[in-house]
């Protein structure tokens, strides 16, 4: 049986991936609002708390070589354990006696996330039944969710829990890990033992299509995440309050959030490559706008439809991965996840760095116009086979 054939998508197996990442992101999204608990706690300077951010998101780089042995082995079985040592790890980061042990275990947390994340891709896959887009769309939304809830979450059992007591912020990770254990996790599906090629093997066929996909993802993320890390700064430069810029950027996460739903679903039914470029115009033609506009009321609309067409992106990134390594599906999209978290975070150094220099105005300006640079390679990228026909990377040349 062709294991990639179309089908219909496994609605109750995608819904609680998603949920699995909304919980599991909720922990990764508490490192940025428990910062400045962390430096009055332990007296670290701004460079000290910087590490932590990189020790979050560095062991993303083994991603694709866990996503390897999650499509050679279906190692989907250790999700609940992820779910547990993430949210353990950063809460332990909370009551750890000095930087030392807080750099250790924000580490450990980053490592589980890897492993986490590349085996769900992998699942979401399966479950998706050829709709790689749906299915993505479904695990990203959480994931965005979790962005959107996780900082308000921490904060406010920070102001209740002291001590050991604020391990009780890691129940939620507690049931959903074993709702995934008795239902015998939500992947299941078996692998093809037999497949024998190495990692480079597994990913020759979409070659080209990955480095060109990296590429585009690289223009567009730069611009997006950079956007929406100094938005708050941004905001409170021109004199908004932090209330106004705190809500601003929630706007921007929950709209985003919906948009990553809808996505995925979309480039199923319009195609990937006419969705890179409508996302291509619209980014850099919102964040101008958005700059020009002097209007609250405006500027939050504005800040709605940027939000849905900023982060819709995400999921079709690795549905198209996974189009063109389908034998191979939690690599492929692993790659561009491990690749993704990078990019993040050169996208805030860079525009620090920038910002420093020019201010976030003439910032966001420059870097608002890479997106329209990866048209070129969205143009060069493989045709889309229909779902369920051979592989767009495949030997055979698609015309």
């Amino acid at each position: 049986m062709n294991s990639n054939a179309k089908s219909e998508p496994r609605l109750p197996r995608l819904i609680l991936y998603s949920v699995t990442h909304l919980v599991h992101d909720l922990y990764q999204s508490f490192l940025s609002p428990i910062l400045p608990v962390l430096i009055e706690k332990h007296d670290l300077s701004l460079k000290m708390a910087g590490y932590l951010n990189p020790a979050l998101r560095m062991p993303s780089v083994f991603q694709p070589f866990i996503g390897y042995l999650a499509d050679r082995r279906g190692t989907e079985a250790i999700l609940p354990l992820t779910m547990l040592v993430t949210a353990g790890a950063i809460c332990a980061v909370l009551v750890m006696p000095g930087y030392s042990w807080v750099l250790m275990f924000t580490l450990i947390a980053g490592v589980s996330a890897a492993f986490y994340h590349a085996n769900a891709v992998t699942g979401v896959a399966d479950a998706s039944g050829g709709r790689y887009g749906t299915g993505m769309s479904f695990f990203m939304t959480g994931g965005e969710l979790a962005r959107s809830i996780g900082p308000v979450y921490i904060v406010f059992l920070i102001r209740l829990l002291s001590g050991n007591r604020i391990f009780t912020a890691a129940l939620p990770a507690v049931a959903v890990a074993a709702v995934i254990f008795f239902t015998n996790h939500p992947g299941g599906d078996k692998r093809d033992r037999s497949r024998t090629a190495g990692f480079w093997q597994a990913i020759a066929g979409g070659k080209k299509g990955l480095l060109l996909l990296l590429v585009i993802q690289l223009l567009h993320r730069f611009t997006v995440y950079a956007f929406a890390y100094f938005l708050p700064t941004y905001l409170r430069e021109t004199g908004k309050s932090l209330l106004f810029a705190g809500s601003a950027l929630s706007l921007l996460e929950i709209s985003g959030a919906f948009g990553a739903f809808i996505g995925g679903t979309v480039s199923d039914r319009i195609g990937k490559k006419w969705f890179f470029l409508i996302s291509s115009f619209c980014i850099p033609l919102l964040i101008n706008l958005y700059l020009q506009q002097r209007h609250i009321i405006a500027g939050f609309a504005l800040l709605v439809i940027a939000g849905m067409f900023m982060l819709s992106g995400n999921p079709v990134w690795y549905a198209y991965a996974q189009d063109l390594v389908p034998e191979f599906k939690g690599t492929a999209a692993s790659i561009l996840m491990a690749f993704g978290f990078l990019t993040t975070t050169a996208s805030t150094i860079a525009a620090g760095y920038l910002g420093d220099v020019l201010g976030l105005f003439r910032t966001y300006r420059i870097l608002s116009f890479l997106p329209l640079l990866s048209v070129v390679f969205i143009l060069m990228l493989p045709h889309e086979a229909p779902q369920g026909a051979r592989p767009l990377g495949g030997d055979e040349k698609v015309k």
